[in-house]
Formats: structure tokens, C-alpha cells, sequence
């Protein structure tokens, strides 16, 4: 598949654009940051409007309709967002945290571009913790057509931006194990979403894919 043409917009979304955008942003974040701590809610409203401006793409490669920003560029402006609302920057940290490696293992040949497209489309990414890195909790089955992916996930930073008012496509990242015909067993990296109609918060999750 060719890539997707460059669009006029992404050439413009730079690190200056996105100084500028964050600049203008982050003092109504700061104003909104006591009542998110007095009454413990997520920063939704922070991240939509990050989305918005284009900036949880912003590491994405422009051939995939991203602005192909520089890393380190990237975690300069997390840094200067800290300054204002550290619940915020903690919260795009982490999913851009999830879209680096992905963007690592597109670049060298691991990984399609379907979960990068739907980051562009407006998708943010949720870690469950990296408690999965050491006991994985879950199992995914082969079925015919994908695969039954089946787990509880007692903590899923920024879960609840699918039951507010911020992006409607949370995609979690996770490990699971697979359960193989041979009865052994390996770990995986699998991605679903919160839009799964088998999807509910505070239960069990079982989810095809």
C-alpha cells in the first residue's frame, strides 16, 4: 500500500505549532486542576482538547497522517505541560509512551499501521499497568477469524476516557497469554477497545479480535 499523501496541515503542525497550541492551552489546564484533584476526575476534557490540535499524533509518521515530531522535541512539551497540570501530562505521556513503540516496531517492519491510523483518527492509547510486564493476567484463544481475548485488568490508566466526556476510542494495550493447541503458552502484546460491545468497566472483559 502507498502511503497517504501529506496534507498542507501536518507540514504546519511542528514543534513551534504545537509550542504555541500548548502555551495557549495549558494555563485553562491549570485553572482546572484543583477541581479535578477535589473531586478525584480524570482530565478528559484536557485530552480531547489535546486531540483536537493534533497533538496526541504528533509522533506519528506523516506518510500515516501524523506531524512525524521529533522525540525528544515531544517529551520537551510534556515537560513544559508538567509545569501546569501533571495529572494531563502524566496521561498523554503514557499514551505517547504506547505510540513510540508502536511507531518503533512500524519503522522496522513488526507492525501494519492500523493502530496508528486510528491514533490519527482520534483513538488514545491506555496502559494496564506495568504489573503486566512481570505477572500477566488474561488469556487470548485462536477462534476462527482472530482471536477470544479474556481478562480482568484491575488497573487501566485513563480507562474511564471512554465513560466520559473526552475521546470515545480507547484502545488498551495489554499483555496476555496465549493459549496454544499444543497446551503451551507464550505472551503477547494485543490491542483492543473500549467500543467492544463485550466490553464493561469494573468486570471481567472478554473480547474478540
Amino acid at each position: 500500500m502507498l502511503p497517504s499523501p501529506i496534507q498542507p496541515a501536518q507540514l504546519e503542525r511542528n514543534y513551534n505549532y504545537f509550542l504555541a497550541k500548548l502555551r495557549d492551552l495549558s494555563p485553562v489546564f491549570a485553572d482546572r486542576a484543583a477541581l479535578h484533584d477535589s473531586e478525584t476526575k480524570l482530565v478528559a476534557e484536557n485530552v480531547a482538547e489535546l486531540q483536537q490540535v493534533g497533538f496526541l499524533a504528533a509522533a506519528i509518521p506523516t506518510e500515516l497522517g501524523g506531524s512525524g515530531l521529533d522525540y525528544s522535541d515531544l517529551c520537551h512539551l510534556v515537560k513544559m505541560l508538567a509545569q501546569y497540570c501533571p495529572s494531563t501530562a502524566l496521561t498523554v505521556a503514557i499514551h505517547h509512551q504506547l505510540v513510540a513503540a508502536t511507531v518503533f516496531n512500524y519503522l522496522q517492519g513488526h507492525a501494519d499501521a492500523t493502530l496508528l491510523r486510528r491514533v490519527v483518527d482520534g483513538a488514545v492509547l491506555v496502559s494496564t499497568g506495568e504489573r503486566d510486564w512481570l505477572e500477566s493476567s488474561g488469556t487470548l484463544k485462536r477462534v476462527k477469524g482472530g482471536y477470544l481475548l479474556s481478562a480482568y485488568k484491575p488497573f487501566a490508566n485513563s480507562a474511564q476516557l471512554s465513560l466520559s466526556n473526552g475521546p470515545t476510542d480507547t484502545v488498551f494495550i495489554t499483555n496476555l497469554q496465549v493459549v496454544l493447541h499444543s497446551g503451551s503458552s507464550l505472551l503477547s502484546n494485543p490491542h483492543t477497545t473500549t467500543t467492544s460491545p463485550s466490553y464493561t468497566s469494573g468486570s471481567s472483559h472478554t473480547s474478540s479480535y
